[in-house]
């Protein structure tokens, strides 16, 4: 008996096979080729459960390594005796031969139950075997085909390298269709549902297609199906193809504003239409995906394949172009900002973490690994980033594979202040703790967000922080430099969007003589992306500041908040106006108790808070296992004040705990969400 992987496209298929020689003590199976006809029951739903995987499919075997599966094996047309002698020389010796037990550690095969006419077998795949399709044949002197199935990752088995100790964890890193992404600024952190749905219809087959569009598979099908059975590398591979910019990969990225030949990146609500869509038109890239589009994608993928997967964001997220660990800016005398460097700094950046072991690095960097598909800079030539260790970023090891300088800059680096006169440049002053704030994921056990800030780094000021960021720079062949002796702190009281900021600058002198500073104050807008305007929002100098030794001045002044741009019901958008409310303004209602297979009515309100009239108005749901595209309720124009009611119906197809997302969009406002959390009870037997 054979078991041979082979690739979702059919052309180019493996001949590779895993095959087990039989030993005399053991039990061997014999049988006359002769009018031979066989049935094979895959046993799907049991199986399928068993290896969790049934909320993919009930009609495909889909198991997962280093775990058994059971089928059987009915021989219609001739007996079947299991005390025939088998043969090496006639061939009719299986070679992929039941023992007395299962090896959890390699492929092997154990006998429930025979008779004349009927075999049973358990059948266990190694926990490194490589994933993907595999055609499983009975051997004589010639192949009979049995079956097909597919193999994942298993973060349940312990021999996996993909392996989770928690099952709540696999619950929510694999298992869990939905999930919630935040965004915003460290001040003002709001979340957005996303629905992964790696489980839903044909999302599977995609994502093989997704490996073998890749540049590493068409460049050498035999080698990347080869080291298919790691997950650093099938992480890379998925990062790379994720975004377009070198393969036919799944998103384009847009970051201009300019969306009208394809979707705003805010509009979208989940991962499966961006597939689908991909797939249906023969790979050709989806328009438009920003950081958190490429984010949720690739964790679909991740998921979907057996590979814990979670979404992660990093406020005041640092882009450092040279890789000095510094994040340069500067400016005149007259303090306008000169476009010398193209570092940037951004209000927020989302990418994934995937668990993983590291066996191509020494001990002590397995667990979660940053795997970052937004396109930004290339890796080994192309663009992804990633795998790497969160706990080697924490101590500035950035001389890990892959990419680990460029990550632990983005949470880590120091903010670098430079005046330009002339031919000359001096460096005004560096701050320390202005990067990296307030790292966020979703709780595992429910829908608040976890601050992981100190998986990446030690307390901001630290002895053991200022340790790495030296380590980091020492190992990035770069010369540190020691502290300033002034320094600048500038505290902010958090505000809404639109209102007045209080603003206190702290001048600290940490020499032993007095100083004599000169404070210059420039407020300017800035997007999320860290796209600075030319435009002041309020600019102020003061000199002639005394500054004793070891001692501090401090400073206030205001300004207006106006460097994030949000709109109703707590969702960003790309325009320059803007608009802010703390009133609730969208409800969302079920009329119905779910029930698989039966139709349910959510009610939806809207009300317009903005002082002018809205139309093109349309409600968008959509939901993993809920509804299988999207669902379009269009309600017209909306006056100044006015409310508007609609109801939906669906039929949820599969059972367990949903996620329904509603978008209200109109000419003024769009991709204004809401969600509603719920549990579909099963379909009646």
């Amino acid at each position: 008996m054979t078991a041979q992987p082979g690739s979702s496209s059919g052309p180019g298929r493996t001949d590779q096979s895993l095959e087990t020689e039989s030993n005399p003590t053991q039990l061997l199976l014999s049988l006359q080729a002769k009018a031979l006809s066989l049935q094979v029951d895959l046993h799907y739903e049991k199986n399928n459960q068993i290896h969790n995987s049934l909320e993919m499919s009930n009609r495909q075997l889909i198991v997962r390594r280093g775990q058994p599966f059971q089928i059987t094996i009915r021989f219609e047309k001739s007996r079947f005796d299991p005390r025939t002698t088998p043969s090496a020389k006639l061939g009719t010796r299986i070679t992929f031969s039941p023992s007395r037990t299962i090896d959890r550690k390699s492929w092997s095969a154990v006998v429930v139950s025979v008779t004349q006419t009927e075999l049973s077998l358990s059948i266990s795949p190694s926990p490194n075997s490589i994933i993907g399709r595999y055609t499983l044949f009975l051997q004589d002197s010639r192949r009979y085909q049995l079956a097909e199935f597919v193999l994942l990752f298993n973060p349940w088995c312990s021999d996996d390298c993909v392996h989770l100790e928690d099952d709540d964890l696999c619950e929510e890193y694999v298992m869990n269709e939905n999930g919630l992404i935040y965004y915003g600024d460290q001040y003002w952190i709001r979340d957005m549902p996303w629905n992964f749905g790696q489980f839903d219809e044909g999302i599977l087959d995609i994502c093989f297609k997704l490996l073998d569009n890749s540049l590493k598979y068409k460049r050498n099908p035999l080698k990347d199906q080869s080291q298919r059975n790691d997950p650093v590398y099938i992480s890379r591979v998925v990062s790379s193809m994720v975004n377009s910019n070198d393969e036919n990969g799944v998103v384009q990225g847009r970051w201009d504003g300019n969306y009208s030949s394809g979707v705003s990146p805010t509009r979208w609500n989940g991962s499966i239409k961006i597939l689908r869509q991909w797939i249906q038109s023969g790979f050709r890239p989806v328009r438009y995906g920003q950081c958190w589009v490429f984010a949720a994608v690739a964790c679909t993928v991740l998921r979907c394949l057996g590979i814990p997967s979670r979404v992660i964001t990093n406020f005041s997220s640092a882009h450092d172009t040279d890789e000095n660990m510094g994040i340069d800016a500067y400016f005149d005398e007259n303090g306008t900002k000169l476009p010398s460097s193209t570092d940037s700094i951004w209000n927020f950046h989302v990418w994934v973490e995937s668990w993983m072991l590291r066996n191509d690095l020494r001990s002590g960097f397995d667990g979660w690994q940053v795997v970052d598909p937004t396109p930004q800079e290339t890796s080994e030539g192309i663009f992804c980033c990633g795998p790497s260790p969160v706990i080697g970023i924490k101590n500035g090891q950035v001389d890990l594979n892959y990419d680990s300088k460029f990550i632990y800059a983005e949470v880590n680096a120091d903010k670098v202040f430079w005046m330009v006169k002339g031919e000359t440049k001096t460096k005004l002053r560096s701050k320390s703790d202005g990067i990296g704030k307030k790292i966020s994921t979703k709780n595992p056990r429910d829908d608040t967000r976890d601050d992981i800030t100190h998986l990446y780094k030690y307390p901001e000021g630290s002895n053991e922080e200022r340790r790495s960021f030296r380590t980091a720079v020492r190992r990035a062949t770069h010369k540190f430099e020691d502290e300033d002796e002034l320094e600048l702190t500038i505290n902010t009281v958090p505000a809404s969007n639109g209102s007045n900021v209080k603003v206190m600058l702290v001048i600290s002198n940490k020499s032993n003589r007095k100083r004599v500073c000169r404070l210059l104050f420039a407020a300017l807008k800035k997007s999320y992306s860290g796209i600075t305007s030319k435009v002041f929002v309020k600019k102020f100098i003061k000199d002639n500041i005394p500054v004793e030794p070891r001692k501090e001045e401090r400073t206030k002044n205001r300004a207006r908040r106006k460097n994030l741009i949000f709109i109703v019901n707590d969702v960003f958008n790309g325009k320059r106006k803007s608009y802010f409310t703390k009133k609730n303004v969208f409800h969302l209602q079920l009329l119905d108790n779910p029930i698989q297979n039966k139709p349910v009515s959510v009610e939806m309100r809207f009300e317009n808070p903005l002082p002018e009239t809205l139309t093109d108005c349309v409600f968008t749901l959509e939901g993993g296992g809920l509804i299988d595209d999207e669902i379009q309720i269009r309600v017209g124009v909306l006056k100044q004040g006015e409310s508007t009611k609609a109801v939906g119906k669906f039929t949820p197809r599969k059972a367990g705990k949903r996620k329904l997302i509603v978008s209200f969009d109109s000419n003024k406002l769009k991709d204004v969400k809401k969600s509603i959390d719920f549990k579909v009870s099963p379909a009646a037997n």
